[in-house]
């Protein structure tokens, strides 16, 4: 997998802070560097978990942990990998996506 795919490509990406192993956040785009600076910018993640460590000059680390090419994989992929972190303990801000998993069947 390429450090930035292809903006055709769908990427799978978690946000965490630096000090810590699981991540806070789950989410998939198309434009990876972009929907980072949206983050990093404010959105509704960025005032609970984000926006505190900027103010202590604490930059969160994002990772893309898969890449697809097509928004169905994609949609699969990052419930599966939600599934993955809630059962490692990681403390997810986002919504419960692992229904996603159940409609596959």
């Amino acid at each position: 997998m390429s450090k930035y795919p292809n903006e055709r490509d769908h990427v799978i990406y978690t946000i965490r802070h630096p000090r810590e192993k699981l991540p806070f956040y789950i989410g998939m785009t198309t434009n990876f560097p972009r929907r980072v600076s949206h983050h990093l910018r404010g959105d509704r993640y960025s005032e609970e978990r984000i926006a505190p460590m900027m103010a202590l000059n604490i930059v969160p680390v994002f990772e893309i942990v898969a890449d697809t090419t097509s928004r169905s994989e994609a949609e699969m992929e990052e419930a599966r990998q939600y599934k993955l972190l809630r059962d490692m303990g990681a403390d997810l801000v986002n919504g419960d996506i692992s229904w996603r998993l159940d409609e596959q069947r």
